[in-house]
């Protein structure tokens, strides 16, 4: 019987150990290149190319879901890895960052996350990145966190426009 119960406390102390050390990679970018003069733009032709180049550079990554803000520009960015992976957009609130990265954190899973400007540095330094400003002519810069453990490791990379 105390054989029993020690054999399934260190398989449970094995799963658990597991769990904490997998990894996963949040990819955050800006939306694309929105139109001008509307309260809430979509996206230019240009933006929309961009957003399908975003989708290729992702294709063979294991991205289990896809945030977008509730504005027509970054669900229009998100729209084409979420129709190639088969995943439906969910939306988050971007006035809610410190919730929403430690929602991330806690599923340790791997996704793309689409904001704006001022947002996708804030939430890149929530999860243990490192921002850089991004101004408001700034588009299609990737920022690739791997977590693993408590460790935060980055690149950034290009989208762009072939």
């Amino acid at each position: 019987m105390c054989r029993t119960k020690l054999s399934y406390l260190i398989a449970l102390l094995f799963l658990f150990t597991c769990q904490n050390v997998l990894s996963f990679e949040l990819y955050l970018v800006r939306h694309f290149e929105k139109m001008n003069g509307k309260n809430d733009p979509e996206l230019t032709r240009e933006g929309q190319i961009r957003a399908e180049s975003l989708a290729k550079m992702l294709g063979q990554t294991s991205i289990e879901k896809v945030y977008s803000t509730n504005y027509n520009r970054t669900k229009q960015s998100a729209m084409p890895t979420s129709e190639a992976k088969g995943l439906p957009v969910q939306i988050y609130n971007p006035r809610e960052l410190e919730s929403f990265a430690k929602t991330l954190l806690a599923r340790k899973e791997s996704a793309l996350v689409l904001g704006h400007s001022n947002t996708t540095p804030a939430l890149i330094d929530l999860l243990g990145g490192k921002a850089k400003k991004i101004d408001e002519s700034d588009y299609g810069e990737l920022f690739i966190l791997h977590i693993e453990a408590e460790n935060v490791s980055q690149s950034n990379i290009t989208v762009i426009i072939p």
